[in-house]
């Protein structure tokens, strides 16, 4: 009997376990080293006390209630309780308290056992938390072991993927393999693994239905307590939308929103590509610029909707004209360029725009009408006339205005439109502010009777005395003002300046005269 007090003694003093003895009436009789351990009291310290000395406040005052009821009644209790240690901390202990009866079957002790379970406590809820976020995360995520065999997924992989956890579990994640990527892509993504402990990229995988689709990947190692490799962890987000976004915005900055054709963005783009290909393969290439004639007047008087469907219905027309690896392009307003990256002689360029020029000529069948439109065409060719971009660009450009100014619907370039070119440039900018620099003359052309010799008419004449170019004649600067609007200004500025003109004759003295004026169309 001595050798097992003396067990039991050893016993209480060596278990990791902290033990606290009381009375009956709850006033502590002994407590272990582990007791001290935990709490910070020595035995001298609680010894007489009760154990309200470690009491947190934590628990309601129901709490203890409820649990000295289940004492009583069933002889035992236990559970989770916050106490105080003697430096203040609180601490989560696992409880369980036993009674002691006496012969006379009397509650003679308690014994209260118990261990500090804060640090299990928060591992506990560090890994509910971790469990929480994998079950509720946006992201697919999948855990394999080190052969890559799967051991667990999340939801969002099942929702993406299409494949439930039953399915996925002991298959490899070549289950989502699209054949999108080849071998080499492997290699090196788990050589960057291996090195590096992760990769991060954008992957093409296949979902259940068989639907391919992208998504940004990063793959992480987990390693044990060793140090050793233990799981691959891949988290993934479908990128889908992302890249629709992307690929729209990639459209926006390269083509018309209105005809769907490359803008002018990508038409430089092109432009220089063809001069590369052309200057390294030895052959040629054309560019034709292309105005429509006169849609300003159709834009202003049926309305900008049937305009940009005459814009649309004309850049199919052009597209229609040309091959496939040849280019049409939109640069803003009426304005269409085409390149053609290879031809072997300036009549190629030609048949084709007259071949435009003839499609252009068809009826246009818009809002409830048929429509007419004439298209002006000018024509640069690589390398006759030009070897850069910008050269090619000025030199179709001018064409194209003295194919207009001619009617001749497509002209060639020549070296002599620069300077016609650029007069009428000068020309352009000059009339912006003729008639508020007073250079706009009036001259008059009198009208004779044969017969008495008399006077009787005038026919008011326009002149512009330009300060460089002296006195310019109407047939260089009317279809300019026709052309940027200018002509209405300018006309009622004529009609006001002839009628006060005659008018200040008959005051003095003159006789009234019929005075004959040029009306514009516009």
């Amino acid at each position: 009997m001595k050798d097992k007090l003396r067990l039991y003694a050893r016993v209480f003093k060596k278990v990791m376990e902290s033990i606290m003895i009381t009375d009956s009436g709850g006033v502590i009789l002994s407590v272990n080293p582990a007791f001290t351990t935990t709490t910070g009291y020595t035995e001298e310290e609680v010894v007489g006390q009760t154990p309200r000395i470690l009491y947190s406040g934590k628990q309601n005052p129901e709490f203890y209630i409820h649990m000295w009821a289940t004492i009583h009644e069933t002889g035992g209790w236990k559970g989770e309780i916050w106490n105080r240690r003697k430096n203040g901390d609180l601490y989560l202990e696992w409880l369980t308290i036993s009674t002691v009866r006496d012969k006379q079957g009397k509650i003679s002790n308690y014994v209260g056992i118990f261990m500090d379970i804060t640090e299990r406590k928060k591992s506990e809820e560090k890994l509910q938390l971790h469990a929480r976020v994998f079950e509720t995360a946006s992201e697919g995520i999948m855990i394999t072991d080190t052969k890559g065999w799967i051991l667990s997924v999340n939801p969002a992989f099942s929702e993406t993927t299409g494949y439930t956890e039953a399915e996925a579990l002991g298959r490899t994640p070549r289950l989502l393999h699209s054949g999108v990527q080849d071998a080499e892509f492997h290699i090196q993504m788990w050589a960057s693994i291996h090195e590096t402990g992760s990769w991060q990229g954008e992957v093409w995988n296949k979902r259940k239905n068989g639907e391919i689709y992208p998504e940004w990947l990063t793959i992480n190692t987990v390693r044990n307590e060793n140090g050793k490799i233990s799981n691959y962890v891949g988290v993934f987000t479908d990128i889908t939308e992302r890249k629709l976004s992307e690929e729209n915005l990639k459209y926006l900055a390269h083509y018309d929103v209105l005809t769907g054709l490359p803008n002018r963005f990508l038409f430089h783009d092109r432009l220089s590509q063809a001069i590369v290909q052309a200057n390294r393969q030895g052959h040629w290439a054309a560019l034709m610029f292309i105005d429509l004639d006169h849609f300003k007047l159709i834009n202003d008087t049926l309305g900008h909707a049937v305009g940009d469907q005459l814009l649309k219905n004309a850049g199919k027309r052009l597209e229609s004209c040309v091959r496939t690896g040849d280019t049409v392009s939109r640069l803003g307003g009426d304005e269409f360029t085409v390149i053609l990256p290879h031809i072997d002689e300036t009549e190629d360029a030609l048949l084709v725009a007259q071949k435009i020029l003839e499609e252009l000529a068809l009826p246009f069948f818009l809002a409830e009408q048929e429509l007419f439109i004439t298209a002006s065409i000018g024509i640069s060719i690589y390398p006759l006339n030009g070897e850069d971009s910008e050269t090619l660009i000025k030199q179709a450009d001018s064409a194209m205005y003295r194919a207009k100014e001619q009617s001749n619907n497509y002209q060639l370039y020549t070296s002599n439109m620069n300077a016609t070119f650029y007069r009428k440039m000068k020309l352009e900018n000059g009339l912006r502010k003729a008639l508020e620099k007073d250079q706009l003359r009036i001259v008059y052309q009198p009208q004779m009777d044969i017969q008495t010799g008399r006077i009787n008419g005038i026919e008011a004449l326009l002149r512009w005395q330009h300060p460089e170019m002296g006195m310019v004649p109407p047939n260089e600067f009317i279809q300019i003002v026709e052309e940027n609007g200018q002509i209405v200004e300018i006309g009622e500025w004529v009609l006001r300046s002839v009628c006060e003109q005659n008018k200040a004759w008959q005051l003095a003295g003159y006789p009234p005269l019929k005075c004959a004026i040029n009306l514009s169309p516009r």
